[in-house]
């Protein structure tokens, strides 16, 4: 098991979800409401500061940049 913190500070790799919306949205309902579903317990969500640490200087995914289109598979079915 990988700790948050490792994947957080780039030591171990991970999984990171980003959530967005037009308004703020408090972290501590956020967590409340991920724990919920979560059964066993590592799931975390990030405060702000830590958010912005781990973003860095990188530029936010926009419709007019999202290089994750590049990762985009089509189907077997298609080929």
């Amino acid at each position: 098991i990988v700790s948050f913190d490792k994947i957080i500070k780039g030591e171990e790799g991970g999984n990171v979800v980003a959530v967005a919306g037009d308004r703020p949205m408090p972290v501590d309902q956020l967590q409340r409401r991920v724990s919920r579903y979560d059964k066993t317990g590592m799931l975390k969500v990030m405060d702000e500061r830590t958010t912005a640490e781990y973003a860095g200087d990188h530029k936010p995914l926009t419709d007019d940049f999202a290089p994750v289109d590049q990762l985009i598979s089509v189907p077997l079915r298609y080929w």
